[in-house]
C-alpha cells in the first residue's frame, strides 16, 4: 500500500506543477489569486507525498527487522517454561508465530493416566513425568533436524531440563515465565476446562528449579510484551 502511494502522489504533484507552468490564456483566469491557490496545492501534495514515502520506508524496515529476527531465531529450539498457568501456551503459540516456528504444547505429550492424576489433584512423579520427557525430547529431536520449534512445557525440575535438551546440538533456549503463586492461582481458578486444579499449584512451585542461563520474563506484562521481550533478548 505504501509503495504505491508515493508513487501516485509523485505524479499528481508533477502535474500539478505543470499545469500551473502552462500559459495564463489556457488555464488559468486573470485572476491573480489562482496562481498561489495551483502552487499551494502543490506544495501540498508534495509534503504528502513525503511522508508517505517515509511510511513507505519504515514499513519496510520493519518487516527487513522482523524477517532477520525470524531468520536469526530459526534452527533453535525454545522453551517456554514455567509452573502451570504461568501462561506457557499463550506465549509459546504467539511467538512460535512472530518467528515461524511449529509449535508444540508439552500437555498433548501426557499419557491419559498421567492427566487423569492431574486430575484428581494427585501430583506426578519423576516415574510418572519420564515418558512425558522422553517423548518432548524425541519431538525437539526431530524438530531440530528441520527448522527448529518452540516448546511450551512446566520443565520444573534442572534433571527434566537435562532430558528435554538431550541429543539437541543447535541452539537451545530456556524462557523462565516468572510470577507470584497469588496472582498465578488466580489465573488458574479463572480458567475452565483445564485438567490441572489449583490445589497442585503448590507442589509445582515446590518443584520449581529455576535454570541460571534462562531468559526470565515477569508475566505481570501481556502476552504481547512478553512476546517481543523474549525476541529481544534472543537476537
Amino acid at each position: 500500500m505504501y509503495l504505491t502511494v508515493p508513487i501516485l502522489l509523485n505524479f499528481v504533484v508533477s502535474l500539478s506543477c505543470t499545469f500551473s507552468s502552462l500559459p495564463d490564456f489556457l488555464f488559468r483566469p486573470k485572476n491573480t489569486k489562482t496562481p498561489r491557490i495551483r502552487l499551494r496545492l502543490c506544495d501540498i501534495l508534495a509534503f504528502f507525498a513525503v511522508i508517505a514515502s517515509f511510511l513507505n520506508c519504515l514499513t519496510q524496515r520493519t518487516r527487513r527487522e522482523r524477517k532477520e529476527a525470524r531468520k536469526l531465531m530459526q534452527n533453535c529450539i525454545i522453551y517456554v517454561m514455567g509452573v502451570s498457568g504461568s501462561g506457557k501456551t499463550t506465549v509459546g503459540e504467539k511467538l512460535a508465530e512472530k518467528i515461524a516456528l511449529p509449535f508444540f504444547d508439552a500437555d498433548d505429550f501426557h499419557s491419559a493416566a498421567n492427566k487423569q492424576k492431574m486430575t484428581a489433584s494427585i501430583p506426578l512423579t519423576d516415574e510418572d513425568r519420564q515418558s512425558w520427557l522422553n517423548n518432548m525430547n524425541q519431538a525437539a529431536r526431530e524438530q531440530a533436524k528441520r527448522s527448529g520449534a518452540v516448546f511450551a512445557c512446566s520443565a520444573l525440575k534442572k534433571k527434566y531440563r537435562t532430558v528435554l535438551s538431550s541429543g539437541i546440538s543447535i541452539p537451545l533456549y530456556w524462557v523462565f515465565l516468572k510470577g507470584s503463586f497469588e496472582l498465578i492461582k488466580k489465573r488458574m481458578e479463572e480458567r475452565k476446562d483445564h485438567f490441572m486444579p489449583p490445589d497442585l499449584l503448590s507442589s509445582q512451585f515446590a518443584d520449581l528449579q529455576i535454570p541460571d542461563n534462562s531468559i526470565t520474563i515477569d508475566i505481570t506484562k501481556s502476552p504481547d510484551e512478553i512476546v517481543d521481550a523474549i525476541i529481544s533478548q534472543l537476537h
